[in-house]
Order: structure tokens, then sequence, then C-alpha cells
């Protein structure tokens, strides 16, 4: 290194890196104020100074600059770098409903649904479990829920709002999703779906909607055969029950496994009219 060299000033992107290096938070804080309003897209320089100002104990001045920058990022469609910021500002403030939404929104542009309603799903089981008020987490994933229909969602809506005690809400996420499962073929997720909705409140439609939705499940297993039973047993002196059920199996080709389920009633007259109403069929 030459004389005039060493006594040359160094620049203050120099005397950053320098300060990265040597770990001198109050320089980084104070050379990456400075080269933000010189270089404001760069994360290079960002990112160091949000941690200096962590390690320097001013968290919430992070957290506001994390949240602007997240939010330039995604407006400029930079969805990735919006999403690390955005996960950084959460460990700061998990409770942050800003970063919260933005972060799902930001999953959300990406098509990354699940990941994008896990945010929301996972934020509110935060909120429960540190007693926090969860009226606008709730109407969040009740946003989302508008706009995708998937019933894995609702399902897990359900879950929660049953364990907070929202009896009545979780079983109308339940039927919901149970719907959704119809209609995308898959019954035995519809059934486990209405069967916990049957679980917190049990009703004569719900139980008509569990036979109809039964009838579609080709694989006979003992929970079935035991669910097949126990309704019939539940509703033996509805004939407009006992004739739905026939007819439901029978449109849907499964009448021998409603047979096996009755063949193990033990009300005997109860028996004889499933299984004249079976034969004659």
């Amino acid at each position: 290194m030459g004389l005039l060299d060493f006594f040359k000033k160094k620049s203050e992107e120099e005397a950053f890196y320098e300060a990265i290096k040597e770990r001198d938070y109050i320089k980084i804080m104070e050379l990456g104020k400075l080269l933000l309003s010189k270089h404001p897209n760069s994360m290079a320089i960002f990112s160091p100074y949000v941690d200096a100002l962590v390690k320097l104990g001013r968290k919430e001045e992070a957290l506001k600059e994390l949240l602007l920058f997240s939010k330039k990022k995604f407006n400029e469609e930079y969805y990735d770098v919006a999403i690390s910021l955005l996960k950084k500002a959460l460990r700061l403030d998990p409770f942050n409903i800003e970063a919260i939404k933005l972060l799902s929104k930001a999953y959300e542009k990406k098509e990354l649904l699940y990941d994008a309603f896990d945010v929301l799903f996972n934020s509110l089981l935060l909120f429960i479990e540190t007693n926090r008020d969860t009226a606008q987490i709730k109407s969040l994933i009740e946003e989302f829920l508008k706009s995708y229909f998937y019933p894995l969602f609702y399902e897990k809506y359900g879950d929660i709002l049953a364990k907070t005690g929202d009896v009545e809400g979780a079983v109308a996420n339940y039927v919901l999703a149970a719907n959704l499962y119809v209609t995308l073929k898959k019954p035995e997720f519809a059934l486990r779906a209405l069967l916990k909705a049957r679980k917190l409140k049990s009703s004569f439609s719900l139980d008509k909607q569990l036979m109809e939705i039964a009838s579609h499940i080709s694989e006979e297993t003992p929970e079935i055969i035991s669910l097949l039973i126990s309704l019939i047993a539940k509703y033996g002196k509805n004939f407009d029950f006992i004739e739905f059920t026939v007819s439901q199996f029978n449109e849907n080709k499964n009448l021998a496994i409603l047979k096996h389920a009755v063949e193990n009633v033990k009300n005997l007259l109860l028996r004889s009219a499933y299984l004249a109403l079976i034969d004659y069929l």
C-alpha cells in the first residue's frame, strides 16, 4: 500500500462494511441510515442496518423500518424479499397485525395459498395461547376463506373455533368443509368433518347428511359399520329416514355395505324393515 493510499479518506461504503466486520453497531446504524438515503433499494445496506438497530435495543424502530421496506418490495412485486423481511418483523413482534396480513398477502400473490393460510392460522393459535384479542385475526381468516374455497381451510378453522368454545361457528365451518369435500369427490374427508360437527352439536339434518355421505364410501370399515348401526338405531321409528338411507346406498351401488350393517342391528323389527326394503330394490 502506498503512502497516498494509506492517508486516503475511506468512502462511506467502505467505512460501513468495515464497521460490519468489526461489529460496530453504532457506526453501522449511523452509516446505514446515511447510505440508505442514497441507495434506498440496497438490501446489502438495509439488512445490517436493521440488525444493528435490534442489537442496540431499538426494536420498535427496526420493526418500523422492516414494515416500510417490506411494503415497498411488496408493491414492486418482489414478493420473496418481502416475505423474508416480514418473517424477520414477526420475529421481533409476532402479534403485529400489519406484518401478519402483509406476509399472508405476499404468499397469496405467489399462489402459495396453504402458506398464506398457515400464517393466519398459526397467528390465531398464538393469539389464543397468549389470551389476546382474536377479533382482527379471525376477520382476516374469514376474508381469506371468502376468496378461497379450500375445504381443509374451513375444517382447520372449525378446529380452532371448537377449541375456543364457538360451537355454532365451528359447526358451520365443518359443514362447509364437508360440502366442499363432497364436491371434490372425497367422501371420507367429508365424513371426518361432519363427525367433528356432530360431536359438538347433533341434529336430524346433520345425521341425514352423514348417512348420505357414508353412502358414497365403497370401502367397508369397522368405523363405517359402527356409524351406520348407530344411525339406523337412532332413527328406527322414522320411516322417511329408513327410505332415504336405503335409496342413497342403492343410488351409489353400496347396498352390500348397508346390508352388512343392518344384519348387525339388534332390533329385529327394524332389521327386518331395512332388509325387506333392500331386497325389494
